[in-house]
């Protein structure tokens, strides 16, 4: 699974250079792995470890957990807008 979504993350970065995705691409990125942080810090939401990866930024955040908050986020962001879904209010 680990090289898996490393394949869909660095694939959805290729697309979002093509078609002038990067800032949605970056958001991502960042705002899936600043959510993975801040609950890791919070007290009461302490109780989870991710697995062992073969790259690990921290003892307790894999690299994979970063490139899959970019690819799911991008391609379903994607996909909304290509579609012309409304936005959900």
């Amino acid at each position: 699974i680990e090289w898996t979504y490393r394949l869909i993350a660095w694939s959805c970065l290729l697309h979002a250079k093509k078609t002038n995705g990067l800032p949605l691409w970056f958001s991502a990125w960042l705002c899936g792995t600043a959510n993975d942080i801040f609950f890791m810090f919070m007290p009461f939401c302490d109780n989870f470890w991710q697995a062992q990866a073969s790259v690990m930024i921290t003892p307790r955040l894999p690299l994979y957990i970063v490139e899959m908050y970019a690819a799911i986020i991008y391609i379903s962001t994607t996909a909304a807008r290509q579609f012309n879904l409304p936005y959900v209010s």
